[in-house]
């Protein structure tokens, strides 16, 4: 039996603003966002392999038959390598560089849902309170059940409001306008499934989160977008009219003319600008990608910019299970007989990825008719990878693929030594000191005494000699890796074969070794780098 979301007369939005007044940042005031320079090793190595990345990208271009493709990779808050290719028209042949504009779609929904997130900071909304608080009209939505509960913010966030997917309803409700939206709600449309119980992607949710911003702070989306997100970054090439100049043209390649190229319409996106209507530049979204990598790791530093660290990682844990197609497993095999694996979960306009060859990548794609985006984060390697292009996609899951390879052999990928704490590196260097010369003092010194009561532990002092006659002397091969605040992964490469091991503090304010495990490679093994630790396989997804 169908019901209504809300069969009550609908309250009044709370925490809106009369017309005319804005919400003010005054509550969440922070430092001004200023983006740190890449670490100078990190970027001379990223710069030395800079002609293979051209090479990999270069040879996407002239695979896919795009007209033009930007390409950035952001370490920690700086842009340092650019790759440019093709024109960016095709009747002028103007060359491409970082200030060309590109539409980036769906990309935008990461913006949108940064405003949502401003709000909540600053008390004017609740994510789990019912979405009719701030948009009435949603009473209106028919749930395919009677018992289904309210429609939340988060819901929308995440796309599981229930709304149906309307990626390809989108080329027709793209270009509504406020009234239009409007009458589409009056009309009741029936939700796909029972709010918070599956995804499905969504557009209009995204539009209606843009409704919600307007109705607390009595501005139009676009008009509060630029003042307290956009302008802050300093991002002052991003907006979401089409540039008078400097703009990378879309193009449909039509194979039946023999690939004659006709240049893609533009039409105003309306309300769905919250969903996917913005245009910016490779040297504008570079700030934004450092303003997300700033966020990590979790810190006692001062906040700075326009969103606090916290809501930023929150915004990229992914809540609700997602698949690239319909009901995909987790692994499959390719046509090549490749294993693939791939596990994704949608925050709040990003999508968290796992894949075999990465844990815990940030990332989200766009389309517009003529343009392709593609952003990937790495944040445990304070890095991101952004791509634009037109007529055809350059920053596909292979391409990326190829390029991280590039990075991975050039020794871009090891994580800093600094992100280990201070008491996690004193326990390292403690274990490895043990490996060397065990010391019965040292070992009851450097291990939780509770967790020694165990037989695995307990027997530790047996295992490490016999370690050190398996493999002889070892050292510290690159950085270790921080997996958590009590947690890390590190490497030793020994005169025969080589070690990776973990260990986890114990939760006690001497923050001694509660657990330590390894793994014993031979010597004809290569060295996987602690700070990677998947091997690539197959294609990851798009």
């Amino acid at each position: 039996m169908a019901g209504t979301i809300c069969a009550c007369s609908p309250p009044r939005p709370v925490g809106a603003l009369p017309p005319g007044r804005s919400a003010s940042p005054a509550a969440a005031a922070a430092a001004p966002f200023v983006p740190t320079p890449a670490p100078a090793a990190r970027k001379a190595r990223l710069l030395a392999v800079a002609g293979a990345l051209d090479d990999v990208y270069r040879a996407r271009l002239s695979e896919s038959g795009a007209t033009a493709a930007a390409v950035g990779i952001v370490l920690e808050g700086e842009l340092v390598y650019v790759g440019t290719f093709g024109v960016s028209d095709v009747s002028s042949g103007a060359a491409v560089d970082e200030r060309t504009v590109f539409r980036i779609g769906s990309l935008t929904k990461s913006f949108a849902a940064t405003t949502i997130l401003q709000l909540r900071d600053r008390g004017l909304l609740q994510l789990d309170a019912p979405a009719v608080r701030y948009l009435p009209e949603l009473a209106r939505l028919q749930s395919p059940s009677s018992d289904a509960g309210p429609i939340t913010l988060r819901h929308l966030l995440t796309m599981t409001s229930g709304l149906p997917y309307d990626d390809t309803w989108g080329t027709v409700s793209f270009g509504y306008d406020d009234a239009e939206l409007t009458r589409f709600l009056e009309g009741r449309p029936r939700l796909s499934s029972v709010p918070g119980e599956r995804y499905a992607y969504s557009n209009l949710g995204y539009a209606l989160l843009g409704r919600v911003v307007e109705r607390l702070t009595g501005q139009h989306f676009l008009d509060y977008l630029r003042t307290e997100l956009l302008l802050p970054l300093g991002m002052t090439a991003t907006g979401a009219k089409r540039p008078a100049r400097g703009l990378a043209v879309g193009y449909y390649r039509d194979a039946a003319q023999n690939d004659a190229l006709y240049a893609e319409p533009h039409p105003d996106d309306g309300v769905f600008a919250p969903a996917g209507g913005l245009y910016t530049s490779l040297r504008d979204y570079a700030r934004y990608l450092a303003f997300q990598l700033a966020a990590y790791p979790a810190r006692d530093a001062p906040e700075e910019g326009p969103l606090r660290r916290s809501s930023l990682r929150e915004m990229h844990r992914g809540q609700s299970w997602l698949r690239w197609n319909a009901d995909v497993p987790v692994a499959k095999k390719l046509a090549g007989g490749a294993l693939s694996l791939s596990a994704a979960r949608y925050g709040y306009g990003w999508v968290q990825q796992t894949t075999c060859a990465f844990d815990g990548i940030v990332q989200h794609g766009g389309y517009e008719p003529g343009y392709f985006s593609y952003v990937r984060l790495l944040p445990q390697h304070g890095l991101g990878v952004v791509v634009f292009s037109t007529t055809a996609a350059v920053g596909d899951s292979k391409t990326f693929e190829r390029a991280m390879g590039v990075l991975r052999q050039g020794g871009v990928l090891e994580l800093p030594s600094d992100n280990v704490s201070p008491q996690l590196a004193q326990r390292i260097a403690e274990v490895n000191e043990l490996l060397a010369r065990f010391d019965a003092a040292r070992f009851r010194e450097s291990f939780d005494p509770d967790s020694l009561r165990y037989s695995w532990l307990a027997s530790i002092p047996e295992a490490f000699s016999r370690l050190k006659r398996d493999h002889g002397r070892c050292e510290p091969s690159g950085s270790p890796q921080r997996l958590g605040a009590t947690e890390a992964r590190w490497l030793l490469a020994c005169e025969r074969g080589w070690l990776s091991l973990s260990l986890v503090l114990a939760p006690t304010a001497a923050s001694q070794i509660a657990s330590v495990h390894w793994t014993e490679h031979g010597a004809s093994e290569p060295i996987q780098p602690a700070s990677e630790p998947f091997a690539p396989c197959g294609d990851e997804g798009g």
